[in-house]
């Protein structure tokens, strides 16, 4: 523990003393640049590792099945801001969020086109997902290789799109169908209501009385 405090503390003497040498601005900026480097490196060790193990996995499908697993097919696009710097971006599905056109010539008398290919407009459904993209963005790398310069623009867009073409679909949701409504149960009728005995039409008549008999003396 010793030696490492003891190390802490040359390397602050030396910071102190290349403060005092260059000031704090330019310390502070080589910092960075070796920060900078420091994580592009354990980002591309990372992304090696990832590719192995990619490849273990489809090497023990493989073994496992006897059916050889294709990879994923990708496409690496690298664009260029107006400022110089590159945005490189993974395409996994098709079609682009993006359409493309020739650069034009800058200047009021300019006419034609620089031999370059910007974008011309971003699918406005995609424009948040893909929020690095701008109109007007140098497309300068495809899979890693630079575009030929003073290339044709149907040349160029025949070449992207058939790597475009070996892209995976996007996977759209089928539609929710109608909501089924839930039955009314019809009412039923009502019985009617049981009618009263009529009453009989007359009375029963009461048995008539015979007259007594008189007997003749």
């Amino acid at each position: 523990m010793g030696n490492h405090c003891s190390s802490c503390a040359e390397e602050s003497k030396e910071i102190i003393h290349q403060v005092q040498e260059k000031g704090i601005s330019e310390v502070a900026k080589e910092k960075y640049e070796e920060v900078k480097e420091e994580v592009k490196e354990m980002v591309e060790t990372v992304k090696e590792k990832v590719a192995g193990a990619s490849a273990e996995v489809a090497a023990g499908v493989e073994a496992a099945t006897g059916c050889a697993v294709a990879p994923a097919k990708e496409l690496n696009v690298t664009f260029q801001a107006a400022t110089g710097k590159e945005t490189e971006i993974v395409f996994k599905t098709k079609p682009l969020p993006f359409t493309c056109k020739p650069q034009a010539k800058g200047g009021c008398c300019a006419s034609g086109t620089t031999g370059k290919f910007v974008i011309a407009k971003i699918e406005a459904a995609k424009a948040k997902e893909y929020y690095d993209l701008k109109p007007g963005m140098i497309i300068k790398k495809i899979d890693g290789a630079e575009l030929v310069a003073d290339q044709d623009f149907q040349e160029f867009q025949k070449a992207l799109a058939d790597k475009v073409n070996e892209l995976p679909a996007v996977t759209k949701e089928a539609p929710a169908g109608p909501k089924e409504e839930p039955k009314k149960e019809e009412a039923k009728p009502e019985a009617p209501a049981a009618e009263a005995p009529k009453e009989e039409a007359g009375k029963a008549e009461a048995p008539k009385e015979e007259a007594p008999t008189q007997e003749c003396k």
